[in-house]
Protein backbone atom coordinates (compact mmCIF):
# COMPACT_ATOMS: atom_id res chain seq x y z
CA UNK A 1 0.00 0.00 0.00
CA UNK A 2 2.65 2.58 0.63
CA UNK A 3 3.96 2.08 -3.13
CA UNK A 4 0.82 2.50 -4.54
CA UNK A 5 -0.01 5.64 -2.23
CA UNK A 6 3.70 6.82 -3.41
CA UNK A 7 2.85 6.16 -7.46
CA UNK A 8 -0.36 8.27 -6.30
CA UNK A 9 1.30 11.37 -4.75
CA UNK A 10 4.19 11.36 -6.84
CA UNK A 11 1.76 11.09 -10.19
CA UNK A 12 0.14 14.21 -8.55
CA UNK A 13 3.09 15.96 -7.61
CA UNK A 14 3.81 15.99 -11.02
CA UNK A 15 0.87 17.26 -13.05
CA UNK A 16 2.10 20.95 -12.47
CA UNK A 17 2.29 23.30 -15.69
CA UNK A 18 4.78 26.18 -16.34
CA UNK A 19 3.60 29.31 -15.66
CA UNK A 20 1.62 31.32 -19.19
CA UNK A 21 0.30 34.52 -19.91
CA UNK A 22 -3.11 33.11 -18.38
CA UNK A 23 -1.98 32.98 -15.11
CA UNK A 24 -2.93 35.99 -12.66
CA UNK A 25 -0.19 38.78 -12.57
CA UNK A 26 1.83 38.11 -8.96
CA UNK A 27 1.99 41.57 -7.36
CA UNK A 28 3.15 39.46 -4.06
CA UNK A 29 3.30 41.49 -0.64
CA UNK A 30 4.78 40.57 2.61
CA UNK A 31 1.55 40.48 4.31
CA UNK A 32 -0.52 39.04 2.08
CA UNK A 33 2.12 36.01 1.90
CA UNK A 34 2.42 35.78 5.23
CA UNK A 35 -1.22 35.23 5.77
CA UNK A 36 -1.62 32.68 3.03
CA UNK A 37 1.03 30.63 4.54
CA UNK A 38 -0.96 31.21 8.12
CA UNK A 39 -4.38 29.72 6.30
CA UNK A 40 -2.82 26.84 4.88
CA UNK A 41 -2.60 23.29 6.30
CA UNK A 42 -0.21 23.15 9.22
CA UNK A 43 1.09 19.97 10.76
CA UNK A 44 -0.94 20.53 14.37
CA UNK A 45 -4.19 20.21 11.69
CA UNK A 46 -4.11 16.55 10.95
CA UNK A 47 -5.11 13.70 13.18
CA UNK A 48 -3.11 11.17 14.75
CA UNK A 49 0.36 10.27 15.39
CA UNK A 50 3.54 9.91 12.66
CA UNK A 51 2.91 12.78 9.93
CA UNK A 52 5.75 13.66 7.75
CA UNK A 53 6.54 16.67 6.49
CA UNK A 54 8.58 17.26 3.31
CA UNK A 55 8.93 20.57 0.72
CA UNK A 56 6.25 21.06 -2.11
CA UNK A 57 7.26 19.00 -5.19
CA UNK A 58 4.89 21.63 -7.08
CA UNK A 59 1.77 23.87 -7.09
CA UNK A 60 -0.93 20.90 -7.80
CA UNK A 61 -3.41 23.73 -8.38
CA UNK A 62 -2.70 24.51 -11.88
CA UNK A 63 -3.39 21.50 -14.33
CA UNK A 64 -4.32 22.44 -17.56
CA UNK A 65 -5.95 20.34 -20.66
CA UNK A 66 -6.71 21.22 -24.42
CA UNK A 67 -10.64 21.57 -22.77
CA UNK A 68 -9.57 23.24 -19.67
CA UNK A 69 -7.02 26.39 -19.49
CA UNK A 70 -8.98 29.15 -17.44
CA UNK A 71 -7.89 32.64 -18.78
CA UNK A 72 -6.75 34.38 -15.64
CA UNK A 73 -4.77 37.09 -16.67
CA UNK A 74 -6.56 40.12 -15.75
CA UNK A 75 -6.73 38.85 -12.15
CA UNK A 76 -4.11 39.72 -9.74
CA UNK A 77 -2.51 37.77 -6.27
CA UNK A 78 -1.05 39.59 -3.27
CA UNK A 79 -0.42 36.25 -2.02
CA UNK A 80 0.52 32.62 -3.48
CA UNK A 81 1.26 29.41 -0.63
CA UNK A 82 1.52 25.93 -1.47
CA UNK A 83 1.97 23.85 1.92
CA UNK A 84 4.21 20.83 2.87
CA UNK A 85 3.51 17.83 1.69
CA UNK A 86 2.37 15.98 4.07
CA UNK A 87 2.49 12.02 4.05
CA UNK A 88 1.48 8.96 6.65
CA UNK A 89 2.88 5.31 6.98
CA UNK A 90 -0.78 3.95 6.30
CA UNK A 91 -0.61 5.72 2.92
CA UNK A 92 -2.39 9.08 3.45
CA UNK A 93 -1.27 12.27 1.86
CA UNK A 94 -2.62 15.93 2.40
CA UNK A 95 -1.25 19.00 1.17
CA UNK A 96 -2.97 22.43 0.36
CA UNK A 97 -2.19 25.89 -2.48
CA UNK A 98 -3.63 28.84 -0.93
CA UNK A 99 -4.22 32.47 -3.29
CA UNK A 100 -4.83 36.09 -1.45
CA UNK A 101 -6.11 38.06 -4.34
CA UNK A 102 -5.82 42.16 -4.49
CA UNK A 103 -9.72 41.87 -3.91
CA UNK A 104 -13.07 39.66 -2.67
CA UNK A 105 -14.36 39.90 -6.73
CA UNK A 106 -11.40 39.07 -8.17
CA UNK A 107 -11.19 35.91 -6.14
CA UNK A 108 -15.09 34.94 -7.07
CA UNK A 109 -13.97 35.46 -10.53
CA UNK A 110 -11.13 33.41 -10.23
CA UNK A 111 -12.82 30.25 -8.07
CA UNK A 112 -15.85 30.67 -11.48
CA UNK A 113 -13.37 30.01 -13.78
CA UNK A 114 -11.50 27.59 -11.96
CA UNK A 115 -13.68 25.42 -9.94
CA UNK A 116 -15.54 23.69 -11.91
CA UNK A 117 -15.92 19.64 -13.52
CA UNK A 118 -13.25 20.33 -15.62
CA UNK A 119 -10.81 20.91 -13.07
CA UNK A 120 -11.03 17.43 -11.49
CA UNK A 121 -11.34 15.91 -15.26
CA UNK A 122 -8.22 17.84 -16.38
CA UNK A 123 -6.47 17.04 -12.86
CA UNK A 124 -7.19 12.91 -13.13
CA UNK A 125 -5.84 12.92 -16.75
CA UNK A 126 -2.54 14.45 -16.01
CA UNK A 127 -1.95 11.95 -12.95
CA UNK A 128 -2.68 9.33 -15.77
CA UNK A 129 -0.07 11.25 -18.41
CA UNK A 130 2.29 11.76 -15.31
CA UNK A 131 2.69 7.92 -14.01
CA UNK A 132 4.02 4.77 -15.03
CA UNK A 133 2.64 4.16 -18.61
CA UNK A 134 -0.21 1.55 -18.32
CA UNK A 135 -0.09 1.68 -14.40
CA UNK A 136 -2.29 3.92 -13.52
CA UNK A 137 -5.86 4.50 -15.00
CA UNK A 138 -8.38 7.27 -14.44
CA UNK A 139 -11.77 5.02 -13.07
CA UNK A 140 -14.50 8.10 -12.39
CA UNK A 141 -14.34 11.44 -11.59
CA UNK A 142 -17.12 13.27 -10.19
CA UNK A 143 -18.89 15.95 -7.14
CA UNK A 144 -17.99 14.39 -3.61
CA UNK A 145 -21.06 15.51 -1.06
CA UNK A 146 -19.29 18.22 1.32
CA UNK A 147 -20.33 20.09 3.68
CA UNK A 148 -20.23 24.23 2.22
CA UNK A 149 -17.31 26.12 3.31
CA UNK A 150 -16.65 30.14 2.81
CA UNK A 151 -18.85 31.85 0.94
CA UNK A 152 -18.06 29.21 -1.52
CA UNK A 153 -16.94 25.52 -2.41
CA UNK A 154 -17.28 22.62 -3.99
CA UNK A 155 -15.70 18.92 -3.73
CA UNK A 156 -14.29 16.37 -6.50
CA UNK A 157 -13.51 13.01 -6.01
CA UNK A 158 -11.22 11.46 -9.11
CA UNK A 159 -10.61 7.25 -8.71
CA UNK A 160 -7.53 5.54 -10.40
CA UNK A 161 -6.94 1.95 -10.52
CA UNK A 162 -2.98 1.60 -9.69
CA UNK A 163 -1.38 -2.00 -11.28
CA UNK A 164 1.41 -3.26 -8.93
CA UNK A 165 2.29 -6.70 -8.75
CA UNK A 166 -0.17 -8.07 -11.01
CA UNK A 167 -2.97 -6.84 -8.44
CA UNK A 168 -5.36 -3.27 -9.46
CA UNK A 169 -5.87 -1.17 -6.31
CA UNK A 170 -7.87 1.85 -5.74
CA UNK A 171 -5.92 5.02 -5.00
CA UNK A 172 -8.37 8.18 -4.60
CA UNK A 173 -7.41 11.75 -4.66
CA UNK A 174 -10.09 14.18 -3.13
CA UNK A 175 -10.04 18.09 -4.07
CA UNK A 176 -12.02 20.87 -2.01
CA UNK A 177 -12.08 23.74 -3.09
CA UNK A 178 -12.73 27.18 -0.66
CA UNK A 179 -13.74 31.08 -1.43
CA UNK A 180 -14.00 33.05 1.34
CA UNK A 181 -13.65 36.85 0.86
CA UNK A 182 -9.94 37.48 -1.32
CA UNK A 183 -9.22 34.36 -0.72
CA UNK A 184 -9.36 30.31 -2.45
CA UNK A 185 -8.18 27.14 -1.10
CA UNK A 186 -7.39 24.27 -2.70
CA UNK A 187 -7.35 21.17 -0.33
CA UNK A 188 -5.81 17.81 -1.60
CA UNK A 189 -6.12 14.60 0.13
CA UNK A 190 -5.54 11.15 -1.34
CA UNK A 191 -4.83 7.65 -0.49
CA UNK A 192 -4.60 3.96 -1.78
CA UNK A 193 -6.77 1.05 -1.27
CA UNK A 194 -9.46 3.15 0.36
CA UNK A 195 -11.25 6.54 0.42
CA UNK A 196 -9.72 8.97 2.29
CA UNK A 197 -11.00 8.98 5.88
CA UNK A 198 -14.45 11.90 5.49
CA UNK A 199 -13.84 12.78 9.00
CA UNK A 200 -10.33 14.02 8.41
CA UNK A 201 -11.04 15.78 5.14
CA UNK A 202 -13.98 17.54 7.12
CA UNK A 203 -12.03 18.47 10.10
CA UNK A 204 -8.63 20.03 8.31
CA UNK A 205 -11.19 21.86 5.87
CA UNK A 206 -12.95 23.14 8.65
CA UNK A 207 -9.80 24.24 10.35
CA UNK A 208 -8.40 26.21 6.90
CA UNK A 209 -11.63 27.88 6.44
CA UNK A 210 -11.62 28.87 10.24
CA UNK A 211 -8.23 30.75 9.52
CA UNK A 212 -9.36 33.03 6.27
Amino acid sequence: MRFLALVAVLALAGTVAAATQKDPRQAITPAAQARAKRIGIHLADLPGLGWRSRPAQSDRSNARCGYYNPDQSRLTENGRYTSPDFTRADGLYVSSTVGIFASAAQAKTSYTLVVRPALARCLGESVVASGVKNHISLESVGPLPFPGRGNRSAAYRIVFHVVNGGQRVPATIDLVAINKGAVNVALFFSSAGQSPPAGMEKAVSAAVAGRI
